[in-house]
């Protein structure tokens, strides 16, 4: 597959049960998360820097371009929006460029700006109230129970990130 196995993924790997990573897991989140507040400064302190284990992420820290948006996700998590992947709208940037660049030499990047995470039922419906007024923002939520609750048609595409290179299509 194009994106590796599912045991290539940190969740998804037989040590990530073992007593060794709740080890680690503790030092750095802490025994016990017992209030929103508790688990809102595990994301905060991943955000910043200040901690480099989490569990939704690849990486021990932010990847660069978030460094641009940084200050709106930390408003986000302390309002209850606990951002898990983001990434800033990019007009037309090379290919090449530090944060946000990718793909072969000679090629232009472009991305809508985007954020997933976790909220309470009570703060997505504001939004999604809020979301109605607005048309040009797309979005898509999920409960642990499967219910999905969206915008567009499930059969729509939603591209976020695309190329232009070269003497190729649109990837």
């Amino acid at each position: 597959p194009a994106y590796g196995t599912l045991s290539d993924y940190q969740f998804m790997r037989r040590h990530t049960n073992s007593a060794v990573r709740k080890e680690k897991a503790i030092t750095a989140w802490g025994a016990s998360l017992s209030s929103v507040d508790d688990i809102k400064k595990v994301f905060e302190k991943y955000c910043k820097g200040e901690i480099e284990m989490f569990p939704w992420a690849e990486v021990t820290n932010v990847h660069r371009e978030t460094k641009g948006i940084l200050t709106q996700i930390l408003a986000a998590i302390s309002k209850g929006y606990l951002t898990i992947n983001s990434q800033p709208q990019v007009n037309g940037k090379p290919s090449s460029d530090s944060e946000v660049g990718w793909g072969g030499s000679g090629g232009y990047v472009y991305q809508k700006a985007y954020i997933e995470f976790f909220v309470a039922p009570d703060k997505l419906q504001s939004l999604t109230d809020e979301f109605a007024s607005n048309p040009t923002i797309t979005y898509m939520a999920v409960n642990s129970k499967g219910d999905i609750k969206s915008n567009q048609e499930f059969t729509q595409v939603n591209a976020v990130t695309w190329g232009a290179f070269p003497g190729k299509e649109i990837v």
